[in-house]
């Protein structure tokens, strides 16, 4: 007995011995290794009229995370929505005359084209790359396009919602990998639905528009004085342009230069200029010369940007279009030759605007009464001629009656 107890003993020492020489293991808490955004594209459309030259425009945008009060819990039929995290960024998109523009809509793109419109298209990258994201989740963001210095570009300012799904891919209890998974861009500031669903507000573009109207410039000559082949001069100023942007000048209905005639003061073979364009302080100026009935088109006036007419009149009579109205064809002559482009019918809109300015040059004679000298000679010799006839036909007839008698 005495002996199985120093047994038991000894036995429990060397079991405390080795319990003591174990350490508890505790599993470390899982922590997601972080991964970063990548780069997605919307496409930018920049839409103009076909005969408009298009401007040197920079369009720049804000790419931030929500505010905290806007993130949304999830719900039963709705994910839940977190901030984004920083660090995304967006790069500007710039256009310029020598950018290619299509009168047709390409495959592929995703617009609706005016009739007598063109458009130009780029990407407009939103990069999120050096964003690191952690969790599975809904990462949203808010784009917004910045408004233009170029006040005839009518911009799109309303925010926009980017959405990046994160998910884990790995369903293991004790381990998992952050997946990125896609990119939603839409309009509302709704959550996304937790089943399969299509967005109905999702955008793949941003559109916007060159906002620009034209400018009619026309003569009509009068009176029977009026040379209807004379070439008289006219000086057109545009002021509050964009700077450097260039007009289009539509010489269809114009003489491409002076013609050579003997009522003309200018030299035959001065050309009509195509195109002007606006130096830094947003003024371009032009001079066309114009027939009895011809008419130039300036093409791509902007909203309150201002014109002003002026012709050498020379010996004629000149009224403007604002005083006497005319018509050369379809076109109604009746606008001022000194006026600013505005949107009088309050739509929204410039295009529908319609500006034909003009002058009547008359030049009039009246026949002075009385013999005109140029043909007295023949009518006194007419007057003889009918005097000796009368006095023959008097003698013949007094001869006669003497015979008889």
């Amino acid at each position: 007995m005495k002996g199985f107890k120093k047994a038991l003993a000894a036995a429990l020492t060397v079991t405390a011995i080795m319990a003591s020489w174990i350490v508890p293991v505790f599993a470390a808490p899982f922590t997601y290794q972080g991964i970063p955004g990548t780069i997605t594209k919307l496409t930018k459309y920049f839409i103009v009229n076909e005969n408009v030259t298009l401007p040197d425009v920079t369009f720049a945008y804000d790419l931030d995370p929500i505010d905290a009060a806007d993130v949304i819990d999830a719900t039963g039929t709705t994910m839940a929505v977190v901030q984004g995290v920083d660090g995304a960024a967006v790069a500007d998109v710039t256009f310029d005359s020598d950018s290619d523009t299509y009168t047709t809509v390409h495959t592929g793109d995703t617009l609706t084209l005016p009739a007598g419109m063109k458009y130009a298209k780029a990407d407009i990258t939103l990069d999120f790359q050096n964003c690191t994201f952690t969790e599975p989740g809904v990462y949203r963001y808010i784009l917004k396009e910045q408004q233009c210095s170029n006040g005839a570009v009518v911009c799109d300012t309303t925010e926009k919602y980017v959405d990046v799904f994160i998910e884990d891919k790995n369903t293991t209890a004790d381990s998992g990998t952050l997946t990125l998974t896609g990119y939603t861009i839409h309009t509302s500031d709704d959550a996304p639905a937790n089943t399969a669903s299509t967005l109905s507000d999702k955008i793949d573009s941003i559109i916007n528009s060159y906002e620009t109207t034209d400018l009619y410039v026309g003569k009509k000559v009068t009176g029977n004085q009026g040379s209807r082949d004379k070439y008289f001069k006219f000086d057109i100023e545009i002021t509050d342009l964009p700077a450097g942007v260039e007009l289009a000048i539509d010489l269809t209905n114009a003489s491409p230069s002076v013609g050579d005639n003997d009522a003309t003061v200018y030299a035959s073979g001065t050309d009509n200029p195509t195109s002007m364009t606006a130096d830094t302080d947003g003024k371009a100026a032009a001079t066309v010369y114009l027939q009895n009935d011809e008419y130039v088109i300036i093409r791509g006036l902007t909203a309150d940007s201002s014109y002003k007419v002026t012709e050498e009149a020379e010996d004629y009579t000149s009224t403007d279009s604002d005083t006497t109205a005319f018509a050369i064809g379809s076109v109604s002559f009746n606008s001022k030759t000194v006026d600013k482009i505005t949107d009088t019918d309050n739509d929204g809109t410039i295009s529908d605007e319609v500006y034909a300015a003009g002058f009547t040059n008359n030049r009039a004679g009246v026949v002075p009464t009385g013999i005109i000298t140029k043909i007295a000679p023949i009518a006194i010799v007419g007057v003889i001629a009918a005097a000796g006839i009368v006095i023959l036909v008097i003698r013949n007839t007094k001869r006669k009656a003497e015979e008889e008698a």
